[in-house]
């Protein structure tokens, strides 16, 4: 398996593409993200929990990676996020991206408007556990799952691509002041809405966040 060239511990963390640190001091030092995971045991609920950020170099491998650690799947969404263009959030569904090479397939074809994008978050489901797997706006990889098997062999092939677990996670969404953007060159939202209608996707929620 391939391991990754990790973030220099000597150098700043490079933020994925889709959020960025702003100018502003937040309220932790900057330099203790670092490209680590945290793993937590099943809570009240029997769910366990998993967190991991990536550096921009290696989130787009990592994320392919994490979706083929998963059981077979059997859903695929996008939540398309209320602070783009300051509209509802929306839930897109893709009933027909029922298996791991159709939705890879679709994130490369649409990684600068998917991956790359800091106004979505996409989901990949499993029945097996109820897993989901899930890349948030804040670009951190996040796998819940009610199967402890699946959790450990997901978690070990996490390990095995040269990732470590840590007690201080820290990331973008808490503690410092950042901004989501997406590409120039990206589609607008309304243009992205187009290009998921245009792929079968349906819009089964909407609301305010």
């Amino acid at each position: 398996m391939f391991s990754f060239s990790l973030s220099d511990p000597d150098k700043s963390f490079i933020p994925p593409i889709g959020i960025v640190k702003s100018v502003f001091e937040g309220e932790y030092d900057y330099d203790l993200i670092k490209e680590k995971f945290v793993a937590y045991n099943a809570d009240e609920n029997g769910v366990f929990e998993f967190e991991l950020v990536v550096e921009k170099k290696n989130l787009f491998s990592v994320l392919i990676n994490a979706i083929e650690f998963l059981p077979e799947v059997d859903g695929f969404c996008i939540y398309v996020k209320d602070f783009w263009e300051n509209e509802l959030t929306e839930l897109w569904m893709a009933r027909h991206f029922n298996n791991k090479s159709a939705i890879i397939a679709f994130l490369s074809s649409q990684k600068k408007n998917t991956v790359e994008n800091g106004y979505l978050s996409i989901v990949v489901y499993a029945l097996k556990g109820q897993t989901k797997l899930t890349l948030d706006d804040h670009k951190k990889i996040q796998l819940q799952t009610q199967d402890e098997e699946v959790f450990k062999d997901f978690v070990e092939n996490i390990i095995n691509l040269g990732y470590e677990q840590t007690k201080d996670f820290y990331n973008l969404e808490f503690g410092y002041h950042h901004f989501h953007y997406r590409l120039a060159d990206s589609l607008t939202r309304a243009e992205f809405k187009q290009m998921l209608e245009d792929n079968k996707f349906e819009v089964i929620d909407s609301r305010e966040e």
